[in-house]
């Protein structure tokens, strides 16, 4: 959680620490809201994952504009994580 591997550092990722007391829980996964200094501003949808483009905009509701969203793949050539192109794919 303190550290992150320097190649990853494009990500430009905050992370914050919250006490779990003061988190909601579902489903056993704990969750904070956002504050008043925090926004989101894009969303990466892993290469794995199932979620359709439509159940993010649902999800996102009114910031569904606002939020950048990107579909990950894997790279064909190299172990890296990508931005899916093709949006026939997702």
């Amino acid at each position: 959680m303190f550290t992150k591997y320097s190649h990853w550092r494009y990500e430009r990722e905050w992370r914050m620490f919250v006490w779990l007391k003061d988190a909601r829980v579902d489903e056993g996964r704990f969750f904070a809201d956002f504050g008043p200094d925090m926004r989101l501003t894009s969303l990466i949808v892993g290469a794995l994952s199932p979620v359709s483009r439509d159940e993010v905009a649902q999800a996102l509701g009114d910031l569904d504009s606002e939020v950048e969203v990107m579909k990950a793949r894997l790279a064909f050539r190299s172990f890296r994580v990508v931005r899916q192109r093709n949006r026939r794919l997702w």
